[in-house]
């Protein structure tokens, strides 16, 4: 194999799915490689997995013999941070998986491994379709960025991942990690398999959501997603001629009863300018330390009073004007769970239900009765 590219085009490309070779590495050495291989004559698929998700990146480039090679993906990155004001990489396959590299005046001969030995995740991920949904990517990349703050960092097993809903019009992104919750929805056009192969829930892990969420990033349109029994394949164009594609495994599990543990109804309802409580919550943060990490919130008619005391650094109390519904009530909850839910939030005002000193802090936009986004935050023992 041969081709040559520009190293911006490259660095872009590879960049994206590099962030898959550092995962399971030291149980499963040959994962911190990445698959180079050609497409045509005129194009290059740069690709990686960490077993349980895929990325794969098809650029423009020229190449001059088809095939395929296996390089070290964090030293290709170095390699092309350093050269990418050049105008031109050239790389060649050698025998035993190595690889020669010319970067403007500079050669390397880089040691890699056989292709074949590389694992074939993408054929894992051509099972047959249970629904379909097309949506722009800025939507995708938002709707996860706005709920991936709850998410569980080992959600493989435990069925607590991030579950998608499949609805007529819209996606909705649900996770938590058992002290908070969040749920969005974004607008899409869904299509749901007709019979009971037809499926409208699904569970990613948090790792899998993350990398849909830069794919979305990256693209400079819609995003075409597909799933299946086992699994969920996204594809979208990018910049530069650059089409990128991220395929996952679903996991197995039931999602916990989420809409169970919402209230419809609550004792008190607050309503408050979002950019002030943030303002507050993060100056109250200041002092927070690894003991003393719960925020005061008291709600009386004269406003919400924010308290946060640290016996080691000091205390902060600071009065913020509310529209208040209900009785006189206080709670304590993580501080920074607290300013985690309110970026979600995207009106001017947040509302704030509470049931009691007990019950889950209840965060949304003010105004809102379709629950396009809802964050629960369990209170502290005050």
């Amino acid at each position: 194999m041969q081709f040559e590219i520009t190293p911006t085009s490259f660095l872009t490309a590879s960049a994206f799915v590099a962030g898959l070779c550092k995962g399971r590495t030291s149980s499963m050495p040959v994962l911190k490689n990445m698959l180079i291989q050609s497409a045509g004559p005129d194009r290059l698929e740069i690709a990686a997995t960490n077993i349980e998700t895929f990325a794969k990146v098809s650029a423009p480039a020229t190449v001059g013999a088809e095939g395929s090679l296996c390089v070290p993906g964090d030293l290709i990155i170095d390699m092309m941070r350093e050269g990418k004001q050049l105008k031109s990489l050239t790389m060649k396959a050698l025998e035993k998986g190595h690889a020669r590299v010319h970067l403007g005046d500079a050669e390397y001969q880089i040691v890699g491994i056989d292709p074949n030995d590389y694992p074939k995740m993408e054929a894992a991920l051509g099972d047959t379709p249970t629904a379909k949904a097309a949506l722009q990517g800025e939507a995708l990349t938002t709707l996860l960025k706005r709920i991936l703050h709850s998410a569980p960092q080992d959600a493989c097993n435990s069925g607590r991942g991030i579950l998608l809903e499949f609805e007529k019009g819209h996606i909705r992104a649900t996770t938590t990690d058992g002290h908070r919750l969040a749920s969005a929805t974004a607008e899409a056009v869904v299509e749901i398999q007709p019979g009971p192969e037809g499926a409208q829930n699904i569970i990613l892990s948090t790792e899998s959501a993350r990398k849909l969420a830069e794919l979305g990033g990256a693209t400079i349109g819609w995003v075409e997603i597909v799933v299946g029994k086992t699994a969920l394949k996204a594809t979208a164009e990018g910049k530069d001629g650059l089409k990128v594609t991220v395929g996952t495994r679903l996991i197995e599990g039931t999602f916990p009863k989420w809409r169970d543990v919402v209230r419809k109804t609550h004792t008190t309802t607050v309503t408050v300018e979002r950019n002030h409580l943030k303002s507050g919550l993060e100056r109250a943060s200041i002092l927070a330390g690894p003991l003393t990490q719960g925020a005061r919130m008291e709600f009386t008619e004269k406003g919400l009073e924010v308290t946060l005391k640290n016996p080691d650094a000091g205390e902060m109390r600071e009065s913020l004007a509310a529209w208040q519904t209900g009785p006189d009530t206080a709670i304590t909850a993580n501080v920074a769970y607290l300013l985690d839910a309110l970026g979600g939030v995207t009106n001017d005002q947040v509302q704030i239900a509470l049931a009691g000193p007990e019950g889950a802090v209840d965060i949304r936009n003010a105004g809102d009765t379709q629950v396009g986004y809802v964050a629960l935050v369990m209170p502290m023992r005050q």
